[in-house]
């Protein structure tokens, strides 16, 4: 395993996003969102071309599996008002803060990264920040999203 961490502040990310909720057959459900974000996404006139990331909503407590909503998000460079952007987009704003970021290999399991992820928050003396507006961010590396940065917001 090669996984490694690192602790970085990331600036406010403005996005616009589809949820999909639960973790039951989560590839397919993520695979379908993103082939209609994108169609959804080019007539968003302040998308930055990134690729999409992903997000996960904020739970304070602990929830069961499908009850977890993790939105397929693009960033884009501003806020949009009520109504100027497509009703089945929700436009999340993600502050400015500090993240545990978890670098995943090809060759690593995201179940690998999930499952350590207290052990890696422990060797870094770092406490998960689980208040409402902390998102968990995950970010591709390659286009295959075979190496990931999972973005863990810590206090």
């Amino acid at each position: 395993m090669t996984i490694t961490t690192e602790v970085v502040n990331l600036a406010k990310l403005n996005a616009l996003g589809i949820p999909c909720k639960g973790l039951t057959n989560m590839g397919g459900k993520v695979g379908n969102t993103v082939k209609e974000l994108m169609e959804y996404v080019k007539d968003v006139k302040t998308w930055n071309g990134k690729p999409w990331f992903g997000v996960f909503q904020p739970c304070p407590e602990e929830v069961e599996n499908e009850e977890l909503i993790y939105f397929v998000c693009i960033e884009t460079e501003e806020l949009f008002e009520q109504g100027n952007y497509p009703w089945e987009l929700q436009q999340i704003t993600i502050p400015e803060q500090r993240y545990m970021v978890i670098h995943k290999d090809k060759d690593d399991s995201i179940k690998d990264v999930y499952g350590g992820l207290n052990n890696f928050l422990i060797e870094r003396n770092e406490l998960q920040n689980s208040e409402s507006h902390c998102y968990i961010l995950e970010f591709p590396v390659d286009e295959l999203w075979e190496s990931v940065q999972v973005y863990v917001p810590i206090k």
